[in-house]
């Protein structure tokens, strides 16, 4: 029951994202409800089960692989997220009512940043006009300040 609790989690949200159907601008949300899952489930009785500080190791190992913001995680570890999970998440025309409820864990306006220099190419005289218009109007757009 105990092992259920916290597998049965990662199973759901595998199926979801292993759909041909699910947008890569989709992700950040089941990842944010699944790590919402888990900490709900991590109870005392972890601790009954695994012995003392049982549920807070199986945490910390867990925990780190939540990149909410995008960044890799240390070491040889992978995270969930990676940036461009994140980027595809701003532009997506159907995630509108989810951006006033789902908070990302890193600042946008460099994320944009980064997201249009990465897909804004420069202008042909080496400037970045281009890219500074197409970035104000996307921070009108999404209001960001």
């Amino acid at each position: 029951m105990l092992v259920q609790r916290v597998t049965s989690h990662f199973k759901v949200v595998q199926e979801l994202c292993s759909r041909a159907d699910v947008p890569l601008s989709a992700y950040p949300l089941p990842v944010q409800a699944l790590r919402n899952d888990l900490n709900a489930g991590f109870t005392p009785d972890f601790d009954e089960v695994l012995g003392e500080g049982g549920r807070a190791q199986i945490a910390g190992m867990i925990r780190e692989r939540f990149n909410m913001d995008g960044n890799d995680p240390s070491g040889r570890k992978v995270g969930l997220l990676d940036r461009h999970h994140l980027m595809a998440f701003l532009v997506d025309p159907f995630n509108g009512s989810w951006r006033s409820i789902y908070h990302m864990d890193t600042p946008l306006a460099p994320l944009m940043r980064e997201m249009i220099d990465l897909y804004v190419g420069i202008d042909e005289d080496g400037s970045s006009t281009s890219r500074d218009r197409v970035l104000g109007e996307f921070m009108v757009r999404s209001c960001v300040r």
